[in-house]
């Protein structure tokens, strides 16, 4: 195992959890590091894939059955088990977990569509239609260029001979479009975690016996509600500090500087090491195994 070889050997292996090079994360680690929320009682984080990024991964794409991939909750969502522990400071102790793949199913098809959108009368006025969302001005360049690897001339013609060009409702997708981890950490706190594809954006709820930090990912803020009064008394506005980025695509150079940090002053800990990956992608086995089975699952049982 690559964590047993890591530590017999002296060796550090850090994993990339984009998440925690995020300064956004950063700040509500230190939020609550600092005791201004009181002691942890409780957390609620939501993920939202969107409607476009899901169907054109997890419906269509390269993720969207477990023949050839991962569960979805390890697929997209191993930085969201792991910031929930990174920002809090706790380790799961147990897990349930419920949900389905509901709406991306045959029998939610519009009536008398087509296998493919090219061919569909329902091109022009379904969201999920690869017409213009391969080939209109508008259209994400990485959708381009994961349609552009399945080996066709243009995306034209992958639309119409490739997987990406198939109706949503009509594909070999298996993976949950909806699901909810409930779980408890070792010192009896609790919480939920949400990944959908029906919303957008992640969003951090942490239930403190002083205040309740609200965090809006998308919008870089951390608010503070009083306990007692419901006011917000604090805005941590994190997106408006210039010497700060919250980009997504900024955390790269986070870990770099990050890495500097460790190998010149020994500073480790904001690190991802493997140790930390490790717990949270057992957390996500321990929630489809709680999902399939409808039951419980100890962390326990997954580290034997």
């Amino acid at each position: 195992m690559l964590t047993e070889a890591a530590e017999k050997h002296g060796a550090n292996v850090i994993v990339l959890h984009s998440l925690r090079y995020n300064l956004y994360y950063r700040k509500m680690k230190e939020i609550i590091e600092s005791g201004e929320i009181g002691r942890v009682m409780g957390i609620r984080h939501v993920e939202g894939a969107s409607l476009m990024n899901y169907s054109h991964s997890f419906v269509r794409g390269n993720w969207a059955n477990t023949k050839d991939s991962a569960s979805y909750i390890m697929a997209k969502s191993c930085h969201d088990t792991d910031i929930i522990t990174y920002i809090t400071g706790k380790k799961y102790k147990k897990i349930s977990s419920f949900g389905s793949l509901t709406y991306y199913v045959k029998e939610n098809a519009p009536e008398g569509c087509a296998d493919r959108c090219v061919d569909c009368k329902y091109q022009d006025t379904c969201m999920y239609s690869a017409v213009p969302l391969y080939s209109a001005e508008y259209h994400s360049p990485w959708y381009e260029s994961m349609v552009i690897k399945e080996g066709y001339s243009s995306v034209e013609e992958a639309a119409r001979k490739g997987v990406y060009g198939q109706c949503v409702y009509k594909c070999d997708n298996n993976l949950v479009d909806h699901q909810v981890m409930s779980f408890e950490f070792e010192d009896g706190a609790t919480g939920t975690f949400t990944t959908t594809a029906f919303d957008s954006g992640r969003r951090t709820e942490v239930q403190g016996t002083l205040y309740t930090m609200i965090g809006h990912e998308g919008e870089g803020t951390i608010k503070l509600r009083n306990q007692i009064g419901g006011n917000i008394d604090k805005v941590y506005d994190i997106a408006s500090e210039s010497s700060t980025t919250i980009a997504h695509t900024a955390t790269d150079i986070q870990l770099v500087r990050d890495l500097i940090d460790f190998m010149v002053k020994g500073d480790s800990k904001n690190l991802s090491f493997i140790q930390g990956a490790l717990h949270s992608h057992l957390a996500c086995f321990a929630a489809e195994i709680a999902r399939e089975e409808e039951r419980v699952v100890y962390m326990s049982e997954l580290t034997k």
